[in-house]
């Protein structure tokens, strides 16, 4: 893995952090999540094993995440994640300098605030954050770490999750639904598919350069085998707990869904008799079929 020792990532060359706009991001997230002052503890033990869940947009690893809490396993979140969650810890742990965050100090923090008292920390990462990642890694030494990556079935599904997210800002069942009318999008969609391929493209490239040994699994396998596999995995027997996040699948997901095929077969049909204006057909082909695939996998 390259060896970057650059301590400092800027923030502002492409979103506004500044004290007031922090302030407003803080402001958005639910109490209860675990971004929030309440769930930093220093329970003053060294840490022994870093748990790292790569995932994408609505793949379920908010409920692997609870599911861990709730385990007493270890407090795993999107630590890394740029757009909010990681200036507003940074902020408050003191690991910035004139907008920019100073990586070794936000590790130094990360492992004082967010270690177990067994000494494990999680991560959740996302594609998007392997680059941060990558700079955080090297100052975290010799340290045990352990990859498990979780994906859905379904990834049309997974794409309109993630859309109705997008535009109501629901991100999980604790969010207020701060925009009640919801507007199918076909271009929106497809572009969420897109978006949810290239992250995982990132995930393989990461986990195939770096030779790792990765536990991969679905959402689905998981929330119907939970019990064994957080056995199997971690040596937890677990009962069965009173979920804190609700499933928000409705009847909206369903019929975006059918929407979807039905406008994708009738675009297809029309891009499939004339060029675009490049004439690059066979590469227009060879992404419909790959999209086509997708979205009628079940």
């Amino acid at each position: 893995m390259k060896n970057n020792t650059n301590p400092y990532f800027s923030f502002h060359k492409y979103f506004d952090y500044s004290e007031k706009n922090i302030d407003l991001l803080k402001s958005k997230f639910p109490s209860n999540d675990f971004i929030d002052l309440k769930y930093d503890q220093n329970f003053a033990v060294p840490i022994k094993k870093v748990i790292v869940l790569f995932s994408t947009e609505r793949s379920g690893s908010t409920f692997f995440c609870e599911t861990l809490h709730q385990s007493k396993i270890c407090l795993m979140h999107e630590y890394l994640q740029p757009y909010n969650y990681m200036p507003v810890i940074a902020q408050r742990w003191e690991a910035t300098d004139d907008g920019k965050v100073n990586i070794l100090k936000f590790w130094q923090q990360l492992k004082k605030c967010r270690v177990s008292k067994d000494g494990v920390l999680g991560i959740n990462l996302h594609g998007s954050h392997i680059y941060l990642f990558e700079q955080m890694r090297a100052h975290m030494g010799e340290v045990d770490i352990e990859y498990f990556y979780i994906k859905r079935k379904n990834t049309l599904s997974q794409a309109i999750s993630y859309e109705i997210a997008s535009q109501n800002q629901a991100w999980s069942s604790e969010f207020k639904n701060s925009t009640p009318t919801l507007s199918y999008s076909f271009e929106s969609i497809l572009q969420k598919i897109r978006r949810l391929e290239h992250d995982n493209l990132k995930v393989k490239i990461f986990i195939e350069k770096n030779k790792l040994d990765v536990n991969e699994f679905y959402l689905e396998n998981f929330i119907k085998n939970k019990k064994e596999f957080i056995l199997d995995n971690f040596a937890v027997d677990i009962l069965e707990m009173p979920e804190s996040l609700k499933k928000q699948a409705s009847d909206i997901n369903e019929n975006w869904r059918s929407r979807f095929i039905a406008d994708f077969d009738m675009r297809s049909e029309v891009h499939g008799t004339h060029k675009n204006k490049e004439g690059n057909l066979s590469s227009l082909l060879r992404s419909a079929r790959k999209i086509k695939k997708i979205i009628m996998k079940k």
